[in-house]
């Protein structure tokens, strides 16, 4: 049984954060998104509007899984585990309109397919198995083009606790990464 941690249950364990943060580690280190080309909002804002070029802004959540939480407390099958998802339903542009994306779907597994692979494993001589993926996979860029045909730069804000310690001095209250 996969437990979803409340938002202030994930905030107060540090084997929730440590499992989120190592989620953020494996999308920082394939290049998801740069923490060094961190800017503030309201700039980037006020250089789009002059420029006339469009970008969009977006936000990341984390979430976190208690995975086997039916088993005891010390079992070492129980784990957390901890996602960082991009919310595509809240990026905007400069101007605060919705951003438009190209529609891009990738199907899950349905259950009549599922119920068949189950089918062939009760055959005799047959068996099958199942897995969980060590890390989400990286859906797609975020390369959307504008109607002149240029890319439009997409920047996140990151929630509080993947926000590095540095950022502090920096003075920007809306900080966004590319």
């Amino acid at each position: 049984v996969t437990r979803l941690l409340s938002r202030q249950e994930m905030l107060n364990d540090k084997s929730a954060l440590d499992a989120v943060h190592k989620e953020a580690k494996g999308l920082i280190d394939s290049g998801t998104w740069d923490l060094d080309s961190v800017q503030s909002k309201a700039a980037l804002i006020a250089k789009a509007k002059a420029t006339g070029v469009t970008v969009h802004f977006g936000q990341l959540m984390t979430i976190c899984s208690e995975k086997h939480s039916e088993l005891a407390a010390d079992d070492p099958l129980r784990k957390m585990k901890g996602r960082v998802v991009y919310r595509g339903d809240i990026t905007k542009d400069q101007s605060g309109a919705l951003a438009i994306f190209e529609e891009l779907s990738a199907n899950p597994t349905s259950m009549a397919t599922a119920r068949m692979n189950l089918a062939y494993g009760c055959l005799p001589g047959h068996s099958v198995s199942q897995a969980d993926a060590i890390q989400a996979y990286i859906q797609c860029y975020l390369e959307p083009k504008d109607k002149q045909g240029k890319v439009v730069e997409t920047w996140i804000s990151l929630p509080p606790e993947l926000r590095p310690e540095s950022w502090k001095k920096l003075g920007f209250s809306d900080p966004v990464v590319r």
